[in-house]
């Protein structure tokens, strides 16, 4: 997975003709391809599609038109109507729970609670004279403030905290300390994949749950936060271990760090202020609904009620009343502003790509599905469930060096989700969340090159994380990672 790539403003040239070959995919490669595989023609016209969209998201063509493009194609290809489009696309629930969640993740970005967050966590007692604690609630800090904050803000922020705390303790720019700290903070910044109600997640889930629905399951949302939750908090502390033991890192300079010495916290109040804590409960709020509406039983009284805003819905709550209430003569949430800014165009259109491409993937008249299978079916078909989780950790993590995680995603899940759903039917114990969350997650991790992610370029661009250290040190950290994502991984398969 990876953030959205907005308009390309370098190279114009070849994106152009990058583009091209993209429409020629999504328009006339199922006019001159003969059918195969067992697809129709409309099959065919279809995968033209997907195969253009995966093409244009991966060479860094412009996303909305991309996505736009991809939505048009299924109409001139007669496959959906304009008003069905539309309805299930605009009309998506996902859709508005993009928009308004993202609202309120940008008041909170806005009131800078999650800077106090993480002055908080590194002021604990439990940090005090213990540098690996403290290094792990360094990484803990970066983990949670990026579930709101994300891109360049998350890395001026991470770094900067990093380079402050490193000022004080007298590292030096070329010490080992330096180059794995900030591989640690880089990781760190996958906290913007753990609330699965917004940002691209949310794309991705749809897009999981589109999959899904013709099997009869649906993707459970919770199970993947406590699954990202474990992962991401073992694999801090497992990190934190591997610096001081396998990697002989010197972290003892950070046993008499103290959080009024760290230069980048001189700004950032102590207590949370009044914005903060209405913005806190706000998420709060919604999230405590969320919940509820998962554990209720549907035979509970006034549950049809109480499920009324669903998903979607319930995000508007906190907007429209603060929106009402003020504070000097101000609103406390101007929400038509924070809707302005969280109607974020080519995330809408992504979501509505991926929506429709999901229903078409698994309608069996085209036959795309069954092809993709067929293909794929001698790497992961015919494994036990730990081979197939197993082979999905390394194949992905690997790829997703080099082909961005969207692209991954969205190829991968057309594949696994019907050998999933099979080896249910036969009896064979594998979650199809479980799997599908391992798939998401592996997607996102990557950092030997830029083509794999954009967020690569914040740590590749530094002048302490050389090649040397890169294809060592930096392939042992991701090897790390991968150990832990598959022991996870087993670990729910078998619970669940």
């Amino acid at each position: 997975m990876e953030e959205y790539m907005g308009t390309v403003t370098k190279g114009k040239g070849a994106i152009y003709i990058k583009t091209l070959i993209g429409i020629a995919f999504m328009y006339f490669f199922g006019l001159v391809c003969p059918t195969f595989g067992g697809m129709s023609q409309m099959g065919i016209k279809i995968l033209g599609v997907f195969i253009g969209l995966i093409f244009m998201t991966c060479v860094g063509c412009d996303l909305f038109s991309s996505s736009l493009l991809a939505l048009l194609a299924f109409v001139l290809h007669g496959y959906y109507k304009a008003s069905e489009l539309i309805s299930g696309w605009i009309g998506s629930g996902v859709t508005f729970q993009l928009i308004f969640a993202g609202a309120l993740c940008v008041y909170l970005r806005q009131t800078g609670a999650m800077d106090v967050f993480a002055k908080k966590l590194l002021s604990l007692k439990i940090t005090r004279g213990r540098p690996g604690i403290f290094m792990f609630m360094l990484m803990l800090a970066g983990f949670l403030v990026s579930t709101v904050v994300n891109g360049a803000a998350f890395f001026l922020l991470a770094f900067g905290l990093f380079e402050s705390i490193a000022k004080v303790c007298g590292y030096k720019k070329d010490d080992q300390f330096m180059k794995f700290g900030l591989l640690y903070m880089y990781t760190s910044s996958y906290g913007k994949y753990l609330i699965p109600f917004q940002g691209l997640i949310l794309v991705v889930v749809g897009f999981f749950d589109s999959m899904l629905e013709p099997y009869g399951y649906q993707f459970n949302r919770w199970l993947y936060m406590v699954i990202q939750i474990v992962t991401w908090v073992s694999l801090f502390a497992v990190l934190v271990l591997c610096m001081k033991y396998l990697f002989k890192v010197d972290i003892s300079r950070l046993k008499d760090i103290k959080s009024d010495q760290i230069e980048q916290f001189n700004k950032t109040p102590d207590t949370f202020s009044f914005e903060m804590k209405i913005g806190i409960g706000s998420f709060v709020f919604c999230m405590a609904y969320l919940f509820l509406i998962y554990l209720l039983p549907k035979s509970f009284p006034g549950y049809t009620f109480i499920k009324s805003l669903d998903t979607s819905l319930i995000w508007a709550v906190p907007l429209a009343v603060f929106n009402i209430i003020s504070k000097n003569g101000k609103p406390i949430m101007n929400a038509p502003a924070l809707l302005r800014d969280a109607s974020i165009w080519p995330m809408v259109a992504l979501i509505g790509a991926m929506t429709m491409l999901g229903r078409a993937c698994t309608d069996a008249s085209l036959g795309i599905n069954s092809w993709l299978v067929s293909v794929f079916a001698p790497i992961f078909g015919g494994q036990s469930t730990i081979m197939l989780l197993l082979i999905c950790v390394l194949f992905i993590t690997i790829v997703t060096q080099v082909v961005n995680g969207n692209v991954l995603t969205m190829g991968m899940t057309p594949i696994i989700v019907p050998i999933v759903c099979g080896m249910m039917e036969q009896g064979i114990k594998i979650d199809p969340t479980v799997t599908l969350t391992v798939i998401s997650t592996c997607a996102s991790v990557a950092f030997l090159f830029p083509s794999g992610s954009v967020a690569a370029a914040y740590i590749l661009g530094r002048e302490e994380i050389d090649k040397k250290f890169l294809f060592t040190k930096g392939v042992a950290v991701l090897a790390v990672y991968m150990l832990v994502q598959f022991a996870v991984a087993v670990l729910f398969n078998a619970i669940v």
